[in-house]
């Protein structure tokens, strides 16, 4: 080959490491590991095959550019684990389980049985192998082909790659586990809750154990906060957990699931739980001055239990009430089956005592003050307003559509309380005038649940929780917070989502002008089985007719 030609296939090789260089840099290790593979022959003049072996997922693909025999791909794994065995890596390579491109049949009885040329080119990071990459050819070398110099770009370019891949996988993975952490305390958060209860108790099944599910308080917090400031308080959840973190075992898990309340899965009965529960409280109780005391509620998931994640959580929240209820400073087991819990029998003791019911109506009202006067409302006045004005035509509603006089009860209630989460709405987006991102409308999803949270610190509005928790689901199933569908979204929060809306579309808001009463009517009616239940809208209809709104 004379100077001219040796010249071209330089300048060929230098495109094609160009083009290797741009593919790399718009692309991940992975594809461009398979690009090398595929296109290696522009690099090396008449490959037979170029071998990939990831370390780290213990891969191996053959790149095939012509038959060998299978000698012949035994020879170069040898070579690579040579190679290997040099850099301090054993490495055991056999035939099987190795992927070969583009076709299996290209390893077989034909073709020549060993290289005339291989050159096996690690990858490092941190001076330790990630990748092997296997040049060969059963073809004299060429002169064109003598010059490897190359090859050091493409092993620091292929390194460069994984490291940038390897950064941005940790910083996923760091963003995905604070996601689920608690920022004060440290301990896994509400929404880390629900994903890893429904996984332990999907594998207790499998595995055939039970797992054991404990909720509790701090007794008198709110006492504490007001007598020794937020800072103080602060200082005693975070106390707690730790205390809590030194006492668990390594594979129990603990959540804060909001204010002071939180939640530990155990791998274990729940007797067992319940002993070394009652054990962690006393020693957070005699481990401080001032004495603080917990409460809490237990119950068991065995492996051979229909059990859901919410039905564990009632179980567990019925027990931590009993506790409350029963003096404090204990924790309880839930007494399921045919057996009623204490709790029930005195509930449905007292159910039919008018002098009871009326005593659990002024508690009520009571409740339904103290949440609705916190001084959080005061940053919007128009949610108070709003909920008052929805609670008085909620409550007309549900005697149209003949609701009990104890559920029109519960829903006046309900209705009064039904937006209260959105105190937690951070004011710049409560007052924004332009539309919400993505992000800023996921927080605004959120405020069900808040209310719910603040309500059942409040035993008493048990009964008022389906109601604002499901005001903002659609018939259709696209509402949120759970995607709920049809008759399975309470009737109670299906009235409330009527009067809601129109109240909403009547009333002048920082991001839209007030719409008229026939314009907010008519959107009503567009949303009838979709967003809105038609019997409900009928019954709204009706009643904006004997009002005379509505000609």
């Amino acid at each position: 080959m004379n100077k001219t030609d040796l010249g071209k296939r330089q300048a060929t090789k230098l495109d094609s490491l160009s083009d290797f260089v741009e593919y790399a840099l718009r692309n991940g290790f992975e594809e461009t590991v398979r690009y090398l593979g595929n296109n290696s022959k522009h690099l090396l003049s008449n490959p037979s095959l170029v071998v990939s072996l990831d370390v780290i997922k213990n891969d191996c693909t053959v790149f095939a550019h012509r038959k060998v025999k299978k000698g012949y791909l035994t020879f170069i794994l040898d070579s690579i684990s040579e190679s290997a065995l040099k850099l301090g890596k054993a490495l055991n390579l056999t035939l099987k389980n190795i992927r070969i491109l583009p076709h299996q049949n290209l390893v077989g009885d034909e073709g020549p049985d060993k290289p005339d040329f291989n050159f096996t080119l690690p990858v490092l990071h941190k001076e330790k192998p990630i990748l092997f990459i296997n040049f060969s050819k059963y073809d004299p070398l060429s002169n064109e082909d003598s010059d490897f110099s190359h090859v050091r770009l493409i092993s620091s370019l292929l390194s460069s790659l994984w490291e940038r891949e390897e950064k941005e996988r940790a910083e996923k993975e760091n963003i995905e586990r604070l996601s689920l952490i608690d920022p004060l305390t440290g301990v896994f958060n509400r929404r880390a809750f629900y994903q890893l209860l429904s996984q332990d108790i999907s594998e207790g099944r499998r595995k055939n154990s039970p797992v054991s599910l404990a909720v509790f308080d701090i007794d008198e917090f709110k006492r504490i906060n007001d007598s020794y400031g937020h800072a103080f308080g602060d200082m005693i959840l975070k106390q707690v957990t730790s205390k809590f973190r030194d006492l668990l075992r390594e594979e129990d898990k603990m959540f804060r699931l909001g204010g002071d309340e939180f939640a530990v899965i155990i791998k274990a009965d729940k007797k067992e739980t319940h002993s070394a529960i009652q054990r962690i409280l006393k020693e957070v109780s005699d481990s401080r001055s001032p004495r603080i005391t917990l409460s809490g509620g237990i119950t068991g998931i065995e492996p051979d239990e229909n059990i859901s994640v919410d039905e564990a959580v009632r179980q567990a929240d019925k027990a931590l009430y009993l506790s409350k209820e029963s003096g404090k400073n204990q924790v309880l087991l839930y007494e399921g089956g045919d057996r009623k819990s204490e709790y029930d029998d005195l509930f449905y003791r007292i159910a039919d005592s008018k002098v009871i019911e009326d005593i659990k109506i002024k508690l009520k009202e009571f409740a339904t003050e103290q949440i609705t006067s916190s001084h959080l409302i005061t940053k919007d006045p128009y949610i108070y307003k709003r909920s008052m004005a929805v609670s008085k035509q909620a409550v007309q509603l549900g005697k149209i559509l003949k609701l009990s006089d104890n559920r029109v009860k519960s829903l006046r209630f309900g209705a009064i309380l039904y937006d209260i989460g959105m105190i937690a709405v951070p004011e710049e987006i409560l007052h924004k005038s332009s539309k919400l991102t993505p992000d800023e409308f996921e927080i605004i999803k959120y405020h069900p649940i808040i209310v719910a949270r603040l309500i059942q610190q409040f035993p008493i509005l048990r009964d008022v929780l389906p109601a604002v928790l499901y005001h903002h689901e659609w018939i259709n199933g696209h509402g949120y917070p759970f995607g709920l569908v049809g008759d399975s979204i309470p009737l109670e929060a299906r009235i409330i989502a009527v009067v809601d809306a129109f109240h909403a579309m009547h009333s002048d808001r920082p991001y839209r002008p007030i719409l008229s009463l026939e314009d907010s009517i008519s959107e009503i009616i567009k949303g009838s089985g979709t967003k809105y239940d038609p019997q409900v809208v009928e019954a709204f209809l009706s009643l904006m007719t004997e009002r005379k709104l509505l000609a």
